[in-house]
């Protein structure tokens, strides 16, 4: 019963902190399955070495061809299904249609000198820094997350939530951090510390940086998503200035690999309620569907 309780425990630890995605086409199901071996396996080790009697050396040698030969079926199974010498012409068509432009005024039009941007990200953290640094118990007790670019309301901001500097800051603030900052990426001196919406104070519980079943990726995992893909969680705001956070949803294509986001949820931050979304029906003020990093590593894989 103590290899099944040691095995059990890793299981869930695994489950719990590396929440993988048991779907076809990613690794959740059959590493869990490594893992479990590899448990039953490493406790079997650790009983040899500890004891001669024949029950801490029974079914070892089992035990040692079923974890090595599963392994070699694993890698050779994901090696073959995913990597590029065997699967290159399916990554290079993964982006679908290309046509090549000849006028590119067709597809850029020009825009006003007023609507450049002349505030990058590592701008927007300073500004945003020294917001929160004018507040000396805002500033101990938050910090800032990542910076969004988006639209709100036809103008171009960066937008960053406040999160939870630690553990303990966590753990003392458990109802959330009060709002999130609001760059003008057109103009620096539009600078603003938003903590309200609607009359209503704004708790970001739910985020990137807390613990416990508060994590947002965690929150997001044990309400209906262990089974889908999920990246790129990032902030935004309505147009009314309501919080969000954005997770694109996603499918492995080319065999383990080959990523294609396929809907988007939103998340409220103050209640943890999930809306999931096709990419069609996505609300227009949703920015960011898909992650930089797909489009980029497609493009490349096109060629």
């Amino acid at each position: 019963m103590k290899k099944f309780a040691f095995t059990l425990v890793i299981v869930a630890l695994h489950i719990y902190v590396g929440l993988p995605t048991f779907y076809i086409g990613f690794h959740g199901v059959p590493f869990l399955i490594l893992l479990i071996l590899g448990s039953l396996y490493g406790w079997r080790v650790y009983l040899r070495s500890n004891s001669s009697s024949y029950e801490a050396s029974e079914g070892r040698n089992y035990l040692a061809i079923t974890f090595f030969t599963y392994l070699a079926i694993y890698l050779i199974t994901v090696g073959a299904s995913t990597m590029s010498l065997f699967r290159s012409g399916d990554y290079q068509e993964q982006i679908g249609e290309v046509k090549i432009a000849k006028d590119l005024e067709e597809h850029m039009a020009p825009i006003s000198t007023e609507e450049i941007i002349i505030v990058d990200k590592s701008i927007a953290y300073r500004l945003g820094d020294k917001v929160i640094g004018a507040d000396p118990s805002l500033g101990s007790q938050t910090e800032l997350g990542d910076f969004t670019l988006q639209k709100i309301n036809d103008k171009l901001y960066w937008v960053a939530p406040l999160l939870h500097s630690g553990f303990f800051k966590w753990f003392n603030h458990k109802e959330g951090t009060p709002g999130y900052i609001r760059v003008s990426a057109t103009n620096e001196r539009d600078v603003e510390l938003i903590q309200s919406y609607d009359g209503k104070p704004i708790r970001l519980k739910y985020q990137t940086q807390a613990f416990s079943l508060s994590n947002l990726a965690r929150h997001v995992y044990f309400n209906g998503y262990m089974n889908k893909g999920l990246t790129d969680f990032s902030f935004e705001t309505d147009d009314k200035g309501r919080p969000y956070w954005v997770v694109t949803i996603y499918d492995n294509e080319v065999g383990f690999a080959g990523q294609e986001a396929t809907g988007v949820l939103t998340v409220d931050p103050e209640s943890g309620e999930i809306t999931e979304y096709t990419i069609e029906d996505a609300p227009k003020w949703v920015d960011r569907i898909q992650p930089d990093d797909f489009v980029i590593t497609q493009l490349n894989n096109w060629g």
